[in-house]
């Protein structure tokens, strides 16, 4: 009884996809996009680069741009089993532009801070993260994080904070973090 249920089910479906039995008795993966789990949340995109005159397929990410854990370690085991990640050139290319990712948002003043700090406070705790310092008018000390420990700021708007020197030797400031500074 169960296995005339079974094959009636199955009948139905090859009639609606003729291929359905072969995928299923295959081990050749069941479609033609790398046999990843397919859900609307994980679908892996693709883009077409040129290499050596003939177009290559390089896998590109998740449809889906989610922040969960769960769908970021699927996205790392994807571009992991990827064939053009597994070389040396572009596993460093990958490190070398997330650090550089990194680097630039570290560098970012948000509208938000310099709204409560205002600017010159909020871009004295920008330069004071990337390990710079800087100076107040009228002061001859420098602000600066001391054995990786930051200094102390305000962490509200002072009317008399007023930066005249900023030091960034030894930082790797980027040009987002030199935007703010040209205020």
């Amino acid at each position: 009884m169960f296995l005339r249920v079974t094959v009636g089910r199955l009948s139905k479906s090859l009639v609606s996809h003729p291929n359905l039995l072969i995928r299923y008795a295959s081990s050749e993966p069941t479609d033609e996009q790398g046999g990843f789990t397919r859900s609307i949340y994980s679908k892996p995109m693709y883009k077409y680069v040129v290499r050596d005159g003939k177009s290559v397929k390089i896998y590109s990410g998740l449809v889906t741009k989610s922040s969960r854990p769960a769908v970021k370690f699927r996205e790392l085991l994807q571009k992991a089993w990827s064939t053009e990640t597994l070389t040396v050139d572009s596993l460093r290319s990958l490190l070398l532009s997330r650090m550089k990712e990194r680097n630039r948002r570290r560098q970012i003043v948000s509208d938000k801070d310099v709204d409560k700090l205002g600017l010159d406070i909020a871009i004295a705790h920008m330069v004071c993260s990337l390990g710079g310092r800087v100076q107040l008018i009228g002061h001859t000390s420098w602000i600066q994080p001391y054995a990786g420990v930051p200094p102390i700021l305000p962490n509200k708007y002072v009317d008399g904070f007023v930066i005249e020197s900023i030091d960034l030797s030894g930082t790797n400031i980027v040009y987002e973090g030199l935007e703010f500074l040209r205020k």
